[in-house]
């Protein structure tokens, strides 16, 4: 049985209320979520080894713990942070990608995507299976989809672009197959970075206090997904520390 679905990644799951690509060692991951202003991935993904039983139960009480530090530690007036969400973490090793100038690359590339989401569901999850990928590192291949909720979004130049969800399209069993087949693949263009990497980007006008450009967007997809669901704006804008203001220009 593919451990997709397994008991616990199934209960992980429901939690919550191509061609081309790079070709690579990829680190996936099952855990939770924190969506903090200012901290970065490694800081607020509490990851768990399904294969560990009451690991999934102790990365979720990790990331309420540091959602409880973080609200301790808020001044008088700051909006708290809201509950961890389980969440799929895909980690693209700059090192090893095949094909593909990373030299600018600060670190790895990373997406992380809730499980109660559309790109969750219907992207990540079914071709997690289809190419029989498993949780930690592994040779892969990964490709990026349009988001089927939001498949479009606005740059931080204004710009509407593909809004892209990263996801494993196929699984090698070794690294020489990984060059074989990175001989026959061709890799994504530089100007189709999907939105939710963990690149550095300035701030631009309309991005709301205590976020940067990116974080912004990573977030973006979400809040209209839950604006769509019948969530109010007051309850969206206190869970994502914004305005309501901020909330309503999203619909």
């Amino acid at each position: 049985m593919s451990i997709w679905e397994s008991d616990q990644v199934v209960s992980w799951q429901e939690e919550s209320s191509g061609g081309g690509g790079w070709i690579c060692r990829v680190n996936v991951q099952l855990g939770y979520k924190v969506f903090a202003r200012g901290k970065s991935n490694e800081e607020t993904f509490f990851p768990a080894d399904i294969n560990v039983d009451g690991a999934m139960e102790s990365a979720k009480a990790a990331a309420r713990a540091y959602v409880d530090k973080l609200n301790e530690e808020l001044e008088y007036g700051e909006r708290k942070i809201k509950a961890p969400s389980n969440a799929i973490w895909i980690e693209i090793d700059k090192e090893t990608v095949f094909g593909r100038d990373t030299s600018s690359w600060e670190g790895n590339r990373i997406f992380t995507t809730p499980a109660w989401t559309s790109a969750y569901k219907d992207v990540i999850l079914p071709a997690m299976r289809e190419s029989n990928a498993s949780t930690g590192w592994q040779w892969a291949r990964v490709s990026f989809k349009p988001d089927p909720y939001q498949p479009k979004r606005m740059n931080q130049h204004g710009e509407e672009v593909d809004n892209l969800v990263a996801y494993i399209a196929e699984v090698y069993l070794s690294k020489q197959d990984a060059l074989d087949a990175a001989a026959s693949v061709a890799t994504p263009k530089a100007e189709a970075q999907p939105a939710q990497t963990q690149a550095v980007a300035k701030t631009a006008d309309g991005v709301p206090d205590g976020y940067d450009s990116e974080t912004w967007t990573e977030v973006i997809g979400y809040i209209k997904e839950e604006i769509a669901n019948g969530k109010s704006l007051k309850e969206i804008a206190d869970d994502y520390g914004v305005t309501v203001a901020d909330v309503a220009k999203l619909k």
